[in-house]
Parts: structure tokens; C-alpha cells; sequence
């Protein structure tokens, strides 16, 4: 009895040694139920295999997360990828990880969906025409700290912007985009068009936030003195309003040396004053009475430029440059310079704590009536850099045919 094997003895072991050898299908699928739901969490078929899909579509068709320990790839990788040509809403539920602007001659915006709902989502955003001008917004949030970003095109190369969704904001990890961020010399940057650095009370400003990383909030706690917010603009009254804050250091704003500082505006001059200040103690740097550009010891009245407020518009919108270059004070206009002179003097006071002011004097003196969509201050800034600030802010803000034939963002953002 121990020799003999029983036929259903056979059976078993023929049938052990039979699934250790291949599985051979020509016809059908082979599909994985794990749970019993009905549902194939994997399919083979003659297409490939998927996973987490019904019917694979490639060799390898993974839906849903995939944790790879170490991936190794051969030949080319290819990215599912959509053109557009129109204006655009993409849906949270978007499947193109790149996106191609068409070479429409038509200004494109492209809207992203929520971020909050798509964590770790990433998306390539390509131009492919330097006729036309990309502004890609949020329905909610920001993107890296802007409510909009602009993607045109230039003679050296066509921009692209990779973006990844995290919290509730889309951030960039690589771009062609330019923006004051990018500036190491950016000490203050007032965006009107960014609602989050706007808090209101009853329609008017309380504080007006500081987008360059330094904090430099600017503040009215007095309600009669609180400038209104319409849109995308703060506008002063000319009567008492203003915004300012004090305890800034004066070595933020112009540099260690003092020398040198640039002061980039978009306003509408109402009438009155155009008012800027950066004050230390009897110095200043500001844009004040009666449209006078001060630097240093203004006492003498060698250090004021007061030449050229006749040249702002009181219907249209500028863009004002108060720059203080190493050896001269320079009034730049819509990218033309209107006034300068020679100026070679630092701010001689000791640096420390300082006030800084929009609408008015921080005292309440000289209001201005005017109407402020951007302030962007730098240390110091080189023609480069100044270009590239009119052209962004050009851009931004539909003024491109305020600058010269022969600047360089006429035709397309930096």
C-alpha cells in the first residue's frame, strides 16, 4: 500500500508540476479580481497590461498612483500633450501634463483648475508663437505669489512655465517667465492686482501687503484716512489719506552704501502730488511736494528734480521710474527718460529705522490724489533690469503703447 498512488493522487501532482511551467493564452484576457467586486484591478490582454484600468491601451497602462522604487528608461519617454488655440478652462479633471499654445496671432488665457484638489499635479505650459500673449490665471489662489502670470515671446526664444499644484496655490519649478521675484535687489512690491495683499474695511485699505519676502506692510488703522480699493487700484484722495509704516532699515531699501535706489510706479496723476516717501530723519527718497523727485540732503535743493510732473498723464495711466543711480538722480517716463541731474551723494545718516509712506508725507502732509496700481522699490536697479521692469509692468497692465519704438518688450514681455 505504501508504493501504490492513487489515481486522484496523480491528478494532484500532474496538476502541481503543470502550473510551474508557462501559462499560454491566444485568445481572451486574463483578468485579476482580488476583492470580488466585479472589477479587474489587472488585465493582461493582447494589448498589454493595465492596472487599475479596465482595458490597457500600451504595453504598460498604469491609472491611479504608481510607487517605482528605481526606474530605468530606454529609448524616449513620451507626455501626453494638447494644443490650444482659444481661450481656455481647464477642467480638475485634465489628463495633458503638456500644453501647447498655438501659433495663433489672438491673445490666449488659460485657466487652471483648483489646486487644492490636485496636489502634486504638474503641467509644461509651451508657447509656440511670438505674435501673441499667454496670461495664465487661477480660479482660486495664486501662482508662485501672482494672480497672473504673462508668457509672450521674443526673438531669442519662446517661454514655457512648469507648474506644480500644492495647498491650495499652482508654484513654478522651471520658467522663462520674468518677474520682479526674480530681481536679488527687490526690497518692496505693492501689487494692487493681487487681492490677497489687499485687506478691506468697508471698501477701504487697512493694509496693503509686501509681496518681496521683506514684509514691509503698509498700514492705515484711521478709517477717514484709508484709501479706497476699486478693482485693481488704490486710490488716494488728496485730502488725508495715506498709507505707511515705520521701523523699516534704511539699508534694505537703498543698499549697504546708501547710494544708490529705484522706485518703479503705475498711477494715474489726479492732481496734486505724486506721493512716494522713504524718510530718515532730514534725508529722503521720495516722489513728493508738487511732484519733486528727492534724494539725500534735500535742503539746498541741489538733490530735487521737480522738472518733470508737467509730463504725467491725469487720464492715463503711467509708468513712473525714480531711479538713483551711483552718480546721477534719473525721471523715467513710460520707458523715456524726462528728467536728471547730477547727484554723486549717499544718504550720510547712520542706517537704522525708518518710515515709509504711499499717498501722503507719514505725517499726513502733501496728499496726493492719485490712483496706484503697483510699486515695485530696489536697491539699485542697471538699464537691464529697468527695461525688463517697464516691459512687465507694460505688459501687465495694457500699456504697451505708452512705450518707445525702440524698446525692447514693445513686442513681446521680457
Amino acid at each position: 500500500m505504501r508504493n501504490r498512488i492513487t489515481s486522484f493522487s496523480l491528478l494532484l501532482l500532474l496538476c502541481h508540476f503543470s502550473l510551474l511551467g508557462n501559462v499560454r493564452s491566444t485568445s481572451g484576457a486574463i483578468k485579476f479580481d482580488r476583492n470580488s467586486d466585479g472589477s479587474s484591478e489587472m488585465v493582461l490582454n493582447s494589448n498589454g497590461l493595465s492596472i487599475g484600468h479596465a482595458d490597457p491601451s500600451a504595453n504598460l497602462h498604469v491609472s491611479g498612483n504608481a510607487y517605482i522604487e528605481n526606474l530605468i528608461l530606454g529609448n524616449s519617454l513620451e507626455w501626453e500633450r494638447t494644443t490650444i488655440a482659444t481661450n481656455t478652462v481647464l477642467s480638475e479633471s485634465f489628463n495633458s501634463p503638456v500644453l501647447f499654445v498655438d501659433s495663433s496671432a489672438d491673445n490666449i488665457t488659460l485657466t487652471l483648475p483648483y489646486a487644492g484638489n490636485l496636489n502634486g499635479s504638474t503641467l509644461w505650459i509651451k508657447k509656440k508663437s511670438r505674435l501673441n500673449l499667454l496670461t495664465i490665471q487661477t480660479t482660486s489662489g495664486n501662482i508662485d505669489g501672482a494672480t497672473k502670470l504673462f508668457l509672450g515671446g521674443s526673438s531669442k526664444n519662446l517661454p514655457n512655465v512648469q507648474l506644480i499644484s500644492e495647498g491650495g496655490d499652482w508654484w513654478i519649478l522651471q520658467s522663462d517667465y520674468w518677474s520682479p521675484k526674480s530681481l536679488a535687489t527687490l526690497s518692496g512690491w505693492y501689487d494692487a492686482s493681487d487681492l490677497e495683499t489687499i485687506t478691506l474695511e468697508s471698501g477701504n485699505v487697512n493694509k496693503w501687503e509686501d509681496k518681496s519676502g521683506h514684509n514691509y506692510d503698509v498700514i492705515q488703522t484711521t478709517t477717514t484716512a484709508q484709501p479706497v480699493f476699486e478693482t485693481d487700484k488704490v486710490v488716494f484722495d488728496g485730502t488725508d489719506d495715506r498709507l505707511g509704516r515705520s521701523g523699516m532699515d534704511l539699508a534694505n531699501f537703498l543698499g549697504g552704501d546708501r547710494y544708490t535706489g529705484c522706485v518703479a510706479i503705475v498711477l494715474k496723476r489726479l492732481s496734486g502730488t505724486v506721493y512716494l516717501k522713504i524718510n530718515s530723519g532730514g534725508e529722503r527718497f521720495g516722489g513728493e511736494n508738487a511732484s519733486r523727485f528727492d534724494f539725500g540732503d534735500i535742503s539746498s535743493g541741489a538733490n530735487n528734480l521737480n522738472g518733470w510732473s508737467a509730463s504725467l498723464s491725469t487720464t492715463d495711466y503711467d509708468i513712473l521710474i525714480l531711479e538713483k543711480q551711483r552718480e546721477a538722480q534719473v525721471v523715467t517716463l513710460n520707458g523715456v527718460e524726462v528728467d536728471s541731474n547730477s547727484n554723486d551723494g549717499p544718504m550720510t545718516e547712520s542706517v537704522g529705522a525708518i518710515s515709509f509712506s504711499l499717498g501722503a508725507n507719514y505725517s499726513g502732509a502733501f496728499p496726493a490724489n492719485v490712483e496706484l496700481k503697483e510699486v515695485i522699490c530696489l536697491t539699485n536697479a542697471n538699464s537691464t533690469e529697468r527695461k525688463k521692469l517697464e516691459g512687465y509692468l507694460a505688459w501687465k497692465w495694457n500699456l504697451i503703447s505708452q512705450l518707445p519704438s525702440e524698446h525692447p518688450s514693445l513686442l513681446s514681455p521680457p
